[in-house]
């Protein structure tokens, strides 16, 4: 049992909570599960790769080099309520490359178990998938901005989903079926794919809280703080030119780079 929950048994406390949860979880309501993630070291999830630690929009954050996850513990039966649930996260994102950055997920692939996602997605916009027989999706309008916090939201009805940025509805699809009931943990910053990592994300997440219960448009409104702090973006090495012209040269006319080592690294 978390912190969290311990607390809020608390009448002395109660209040107290309610209010930090009101500007940073989403609303009024208390959330039923809240990740701070202030620090790797937890019982609450399992890190892979390498995970550090940067300012947030609380405390600390944690950044992601997008290569790395987490996969929260015991987190298969976290379904939602019986009229949906609600998702909000802070993010941070550093590149905008072209390719998947998943920030919170509920899917095993192999396994087929695919319930949700929302991810920058292949254009750069923030995106969410529902798993309908067949993916479902609704998009942000804006591109996120590299290095400043965004409020990502995400609210699941019977027969509809939201997604919602910095406390405005983005777009709404229609579902035809209940979103499926699977196995599959809840991840951050990629997938946990039955033991291989995938669609992983670079750059920083915070206070991601779930709640068993799909909360109001004025919650979710209400929910939105401005962050003005920014974080730095890495520097990504520049490339080595091997060779210059539009060919490759041959063997006998190849330029001999001194001092230079070569490595073979194998991703699996």
């Amino acid at each position: 049992m978390s912190w969290f929950h311990l607390l809020s048994d608390r009448p002395t406390v109660h209040l107290f909570l309610a209010t930090v949860v009101g500007v940073f979880c989403g609303g009024p309501s208390l959330a039923d599960e809240v990740w701070t993630l202030n620090s790797a070291e937890s019982s609450a999830w399992k890190v892979h790769g390498q995970v550090t630690s940067a300012a947030g929009i609380q405390g600390r954050s944690l950044v992601f080099d997008g290569t790395s996850l987490l996969t929260i513990s015991n987190s298969g039966q976290l379904n939602g309520g019986e009229s949906g649930f609600t998702l909000t996260a802070w993010v941070n994102p550093y590149f905008l490359n072209g390719e998947q950055q998943m920030l919170v997920a509920k899917n095993q692939y192999s396994l087929n178990e695919r319930q949700w996602g929302v991810m920058i997605d292949q254009d750069n916009r923030f995106r969410l998938y529902v798993h309908q027989g067949r993916w479902v999706t609704v998009s942000a309008a804006a591109l996120p901005t590299p290095g400043h916090w965004h409020l990502l939201g995400v609210v699941i009805r019977l027969d509809t989903a939201e997604l919602w940025l910095n406390g405005q509805r983005q777009g709404t699809v229609e579902l035809s079926r209940p979103v499926p009931q699977t196995a599959a943990p809840v991840t951050l910053a990629g997938v946990n794919d039955n033991g291989r990592i995938r669609q992983n994300f670079s750059g920083a997440l915070d206070e991601v809280c779930l709640f068993n219960q799909p909360l109001s448009a004025e919650q979710m409104e209400a929910a939105w703080t401005p962050v003005t702090a920014t974080h730095a973006i890495p520097k990504v090495p520049e490339p080595v030119a091997l060779w210059s012209g539009d060919s490759i040269p041959t063997g006998f006319s190849a330029e001999v780079l001194e001092d230079l080592t070569f490595h073979v690294i194998k991703k699996y």
